[in-house]
C-alpha cells in the first residue's frame, strides 16, 4: 500500500487481472477511445471505475514530457481529488448512435459542399432560373438543365458528365442521411429518456437522441447553466471586485 509500481501490461493480462482479482479495486481511466469498453468490463467484475477528462491529467502532470508513467501518476492523484467529476460511461448501443450522429454531420457537410458546387456551376452555364438551396432543388436544377439541352451539345459533353456526377453524389449522400435519420427515429422510440424529451414542444428525435446520449445522467448538473455549458450553449463571464459581467458565447463544450 502506498507504493507506486511502474509496470506495463498487455490487454490479455489486464483482462485476467480484473477477472481473477480477489479484491475489488478503484480504477481511474483517462477518457479516450476504448475507455467505455474497459470501464464496462471492469464494472462487470465488481470494480469501481472513474473516467476523467484528458485535460485534467495534463493539468496535473508534473513532467514536462508526456509519457505513460506521468499520465498514470496524474490519474492516481485525480482519484483522491475532492469534487472530481467523472465522465459518462456509455453502452455500446449509445456509442453506436453517437457515431451515427457524427457520420450524419459529416455527410451533411459534404452535401452542402456538393450543393454549393452545383449552384456555382449552374451560374457559370447561364442557368439563373432555379434557386438551389438544398439537395432536392439541386437535383431538380440539374435535370432541368439536362432536359433543356439542344440536340447539338458536343461542346457541352463535359458539362453533362460533370452534372451527372454531381447529381449521383447528391442522391447518394441524401439517401445515406435519410437512412441515418430512420435509425435515429427508431432508437428514439425505444429509449425512455428520448421519448420523454420528445413530449416537449419543438423537440423531435434528432434533438432528443443526442441529449439523451450526451447527458443521460442529468443529476450530475447542479443548475441549468451547467447543463447548457455541457453542450456549449453558454456565455463567457469576467468578474472582479464582486462584479460579474456576461460576455459573448463561449466556444468550449460539446461541439
Amino acid at each position: 500500500m502506498g507504493r507506486l509500481i511502474n509496470r506495463e501490461v498487455c490487454k490479455s493480462e489486464l483482462r485476467q487481472f480484473l477477472i481473477n482479482a480477489e479484491d475489488k479495486y478503484l480504477i481511474c481511466i483517462e477518457a479516450c477511445s476504448g475507455a467505455s469498453y474497459w470501464s464496462r468490463f471492469a464494472q462487470s467484475y465488481g470494480h469501481t471505475v472513474k473516467v476523467v477528462s484528458g485535460k485534467m491529467t495534463r493539468a496535473l502532470s508534473l513532467h514536462r514530457n508526456k509519457d505513460d508513467f506521468a499520465d498514470a501518476y496524474s490519474l492516481y492523484q485525480l482519484l483522491f481529488m475532492p469534487g472530481l467529476t467523472s465522465c459518462q460511461i456509455r453502452t455500446e448501443e449509445e456509442l453506436a448512435m453517437s457515431a451515427l450522429i457524427s457520420e450524419k454531420e459529416a455527410l451533411l457537410k459534404n452535401l452542402n459542399e456538393q450543393t454549393n458546387k452545383t449552384r456555382s456551376f449552374l451560374l457559370e452555364t447561364g442557368e439563373y432560373d432555379d434557386v438551389v438551396r438544398g439537395g432536392p432543388s439541386a437535383v431538380y436544377a440539374i435535370d432541368r438543365y439536362l432536359n433543356n439541352l439542344q440536340s447539338d451539345y458536343s461542346e457541352q459533353r463535359y458539362s453533362i458528365r460533370c452534372f451527372k456526377v454531381l447529381k449521383e453524389t447528391i442522391v447518394f449522400l441524401s439517401k445515406r442521411i435519410d437512412e441515418i435519420n430512420e435509425l435515429i427515429c427508431e432508437y428514439a422510440l425505444h429509449n425512455e429518456k428520448a421519448k420523454l424529451l420528445m413530449t416537449i414542444p419543438g423537440i423531435g428525435a434528432e434533438t432528443a437522441v443526442p441529449i439523451a446520449i450526451g447527458a443521460k445522467d442529468i443529476s450530475r448538473f447542479d443548475s441549468a447553466r451547467q447543463f447548457q455549458a455541457f453542450f456549449g450553449f453558454h456565455t463567457c463571464h469576467s468578474g472582479s471586485g464582486g462584479k460579474v459581467v456576461m460576455g459573448k458565447m463561449a466556444s468550449n463544450g460539446d461541439r
